[in-house]
């Protein structure tokens, strides 16, 4: 299972650095269109352009729309897939039938664009591109002023494609009654998009990326916003969601067991096959690497660590050998093929890897290709798995050995986010619920100034995880005890006990905010500990999603502050204008489908032993570089050739033109800081808007 991990990150400021030190180099770290392929622009700000207008959406009042310098990230030598036509320009062309398609699936390769100055943004425009809305799921619009630390303005991500398919989706800071009401005559399910708008400030960079290792997609991207001063990124503003991607050492998702047989092979090990990540198509699924049939092949969903396939044993074998064979004509696709053993399915250790030069001819019969294994170690799961330099396909696997003894146990596990301080004796509102939509009313519980106070922080531990249809729970403050707008709260789910910062001015509001702030949070407010889906009630159908009973969170504490720097310095105890403790939260005005009790807890130091394993489980986690890892994602449907790449590459930009064309300076004093990953998702409509 996916493991996410809330973490309030820092960065090291150095007073009166220019942003122009920062290491952001055109060739390097980004490529200009107009420079690297002129000839592929397209229709770039042509006529059709903005294409919304075309799908009859009404023009942007907000905002003016924003025209600069196309760019696009680049590994040095890609921008785009295999080089080709469908690069970054095709994006901001205002026709929805062409789309810009990623080199990789990664945070390196984006679209975007270089402004005259910096711009805040007021409104944001996405059409998907037709029959690829998955690859819509974990986008995110960015923006920088130094190219380096870049800030979240919109994340869409819990859903699993485009929910609203192939139109516009609209993105504001603020609801838009008139764009929910459109969304929300489709059905869908959340049709105000501002919930997924997450981030603010001026910037002269914005890009559209992927984070969350999917190819990342898009036909056409709007964006809307006026001129304001450039926002200095501090440390204080990156408190946000780190992702963390399965790679060649840990796996982070649930090993799927199929319960089939493998087929042996000429003396072959038995095994039951094993796999991860999924398949491209289910007639590509796991097992067609060991059915015996050089004729079927597996295809990973996506390329990369993510997708693996295996066998699991009863006992632990040491391998000698590993056969692989080729998927036919397709031969390249071998580059990159890595085989590792593994006891716990967490932790893999590498035992041969193939490189280009194991790859077969493109003129040869398909075959067997054959490595020698040496590690002595014994291990119950044998996976293939590509690095992500190619995409993995693969015909057949056959591992050989004998029994033996197992590895040593690892001392790694997924990262976990920071635990309660030794010794800490923690009180807390244990909250259950005992049907769909537990909430608790707090009524004259607090009494603040809501035109001042608009930050609170929460101390909490999840504890279920899962609604009845398997997504992810969230949480809730209503303003008002019993009606809208209410806060969204994006709880983090390690079960450990954590902080989260909460803008109490990010409401689904249906009126001005300082009106419902004054006449009801300054006499109490309501908590909705977990929520399904805030539509849940809307569903229909035997098996709407729903709370499930006997749900469980622990919450210590609801703090309310005046500022944002307040919020996220506080200690549990000094500085809140109004704190509700574990005892008030204990005591509701009124419960609803749930219970709640005081508990308290002692977190107890751990034994010190003289072996320094407990030393090791930091050094495990993984860094916010490994996010990117995940490899290029090739279509099914456009099969380009290697040679076609390597052609291409040889066409990139001159390292002279790189210092020639160096980004723009900005004024010194201007602090960087590290930009990461903020949750938010946004759905949108099956129908085109005519």
């Amino acid at each position: 299972m996916k493991k996410t991990l809330s973490l309030i990150l820092s960065a090291l400021l150095v007073a009166g650095m220019s942003v122009a030190t920062m290491a952001w180099e055109k060739g390097v770290d980004y490529v200009v269109l107009e420079e690297v392929d002129p000839d592929n622009l397209g229709d770039m700000y042509g006529d059709m352009y903005p294409g919304s207008l075309d799908w009859d959406w009404a023009e942007c009042t907000t905002g003016q729309l924003l025209k600069g310098t196309v760019i696009a990230g680049t590994d040095g030598t890609s921008h785009c897939w295999s080089n080709g036509t469908d690069n970054a320009a095709k994006a901001f062309d205002g026709d929805t039938s062409t789309f810009f398609d990623p080199y990789a699936a990664n945070t390196d390769s984006w679209c975007g664009m270089i402004l005259d100055q910096p711009y805040e943004l007021t409104e944001i425009r996405i059409m998907p591109r037709e029959s690829w809305l998955a690859r819509m799921v974990g986008a995110a619009v960015q923006g920088s002023n130094d190219g380096t630390n870049w800030v979240d303005i919109i994340y869409i991500t819990g859903i699993t494609e485009a929910p609203a398919g192939y139109d516009y989706h609209v993105f504001t800071p603020q609801t838009n009654d008139e764009y929910v009401a459109y969304y929300a005559d489709y059905g869908i399910e959340q049709p105000d998009f501002s919930t997924y708008w997450v981030g603010s400030g001026s910037y002269q960079y914005y890009r559209y990326v992927n984070l969350e290792a999917v190819h990342g997609d898009l036909a056409d991207i709007e964006l809307y916003g006026n001129p304001a001063p450039a926002t200095e990124v501090s440390a204080d503003m990156i408190n946000t969601t780190v992702i963390y991607t399965s790679d060649l050492e840990n796996f982070y998702e649930e090993v799927e067991n199929t319960g089939t047989a493998a087929v042996v092979t000429e003396g072959s090990i038995e095994g039951t096959v094993i796999g991860g990540g999924g398949a491209y198509a289910d007639t590509a699924s796991y097992a067609c690497a060991f059915d015996g049939d050089a004729a079927t092949f597996y295809d990973p969903k996506t390329a990369g660590p993510k997708c693996f396939t295996g066998i699991q044993t009863a006992e632990p074998y040491a391998l000698t050998e590993v056969k692989i064979m080729p998927r036919a004509d397709q031969y390249a696709r071998t580059e990159g093929a890595t085989i590792q053993g593994s006891n716990d399915g967490a932790t893999w250790t590498t035992l041969a890897a193939y490189t280009i030069d194991d790859c077969l001819a493109a003129e040869a019969e398909q075959t067997w290709i054959s490595k020698t294994i040496t590690d002595t170690n014994g291990y119950t799961m044998f996976r293939y798995v590509s690095d992500g330099t190619q995409h993995g396909d693969v015909a057949e696997v056959a591992f050989y050995g004998a029994p033996a003894a197992a590895a040593p146990a690892a001392t790694t596990e997924a990262p976990a986010a920071e635990a309660a301080p030794e010794g800490e004796t923690i009180d807390y509102a244990h909250y259950v619920a005992s049907a769909n939509d537990p909430y608790f009313a707090y009524e004259n519980t607090i009494d603040i100034d809501p035109e001042v106070v608009t930050w609170a922080q929460i101390k909490y531990r999840t504890i279920t995880e899962k609604d009845s249809l398997d997504n992810t729970l969230t949480g809730q403050i209503y303003i008002t005890p019993a009606a809208e707008p209410f806060i969204p709260v994006k709880w983090n789910h390690t079960g450990n006990w954590e902080t989260i910062v909460v803008d109490l001015t990010s409401v689904s509001e249906k009126t001005t905010l300082t009106s419902l702030w004054k006449d009801s949070l300054g006499l109490g407010f309501r908590l909705d500990p977990m929520e399904s889906n805030r539509d849940a009630e809307a569903n229909t159908g035997d098996d709407p999603a729903a709370v499930l009973p006997d749900s469980a969170i622990d919450v210590a504490y609801v703090a309310f502050f005046e500022t944002e720097e307040a919020a996220k310095a506080f200690d549990g105890v000094n500085g809140a204008v109004a704190l509700v403790d574990a005892a008030m939260l204990a005591a509701p005005s009124a419960a609803t489908n749930g219970a709640v009790e005081l508990l308290t807890e002692t977190v107890a130091a751990p034994v010190v032993e003289e072996e320094p394993v407990v030393e090791e489980t930091p050094v495990e986690e993984p860094a916010a570089e490994e996010v990117v890892e995940e490899a290029p994602v090739e279509e099914e449907v456009v099969e380009e050739p290697a040679e076609e790449v390597v052609e291409e590459v040889v066409e990139a930009p001159a390292a002279e033109e790189v210092v020639e064309e160096a980004p723009q300076t900005f004024d010194a004093g201007i602090i960087a800081a590290i930009a990461a990953i903020a949750s938010a998702a946004g759905y949108a409509l099956s129908k085109k808007r005519r």
